[in-house]
């Protein structure tokens, strides 16, 4: 299924994919650094992560969509390293797992300023992969859902300080 989308119709697609990478591990790599400092946060994460996966999972086996016409593939070094340099997986496309990781990271962390960062780095992301054409912009609000569906669902089985 192909969706049509009228934003990608009106967004000319450029590769943007250094700023993505640049901006997904480093709020990536900050949110280890604080997990370090405080477990709550990587315990919140993982169980939020488990969650997200899952719903990823359903989610593209229930909705299988075809890639907008003009998608530029997304170099990152480091996970085109365990998928094969030459080779971009196009079929993951509802819901946007990088939306929806970055804002699960902004619910895990904790402190305002780190929190204010996240949230900035979230919706870049979110508009660099419209930019990209990776995504359509029904699977990057879906990102938004079903990252706050996980880390509700992950905080609540962390339980409480």
């Amino acid at each position: 299924m192909v969706l049509n989308d009228p934003l990608l119709a009106v967004i000319p697609a450029h590769n943007v994919s250094v700023p993505l990478f640049i901006l997904i591990w480093a709020l990536s790599s900050w949110t280890a650094m604080r997990a370090v400092q405080n477990p709550r946060i990587f315990l919140v994460f993982i169980w939020s992560f488990i969650m997200l996966s899952a719903f990823r999972t359903l989610t593209i086996t229930l909705l299988p969509l075809e890639p907008p016409a003009d998608l530029i593939g997304l170099a990152d070094p480091l996970s085109n390293f365990f998928y094969g340099h030459d080779r971009f997986i196009t079929k993951d496309l509802f819901f946007s797992g990088h939306t929806s990781t970055m804002f699960l990271l902004y619910f895990c962390l904790t402190g305002r300023g780190d929190k204010r960062a996240a949230l900035l780095v979230t919706f870049g992301v979110a508009f660099l992969l419209l930019i990209q054409h990776v995504h359509y912009t029904l699977d990057i609000l879906g990102g938004f859902l079903f990252g706050w569906l996980s880390w509700w669902i992950g905080s609540r089985i962390a339980g409480r300080d």
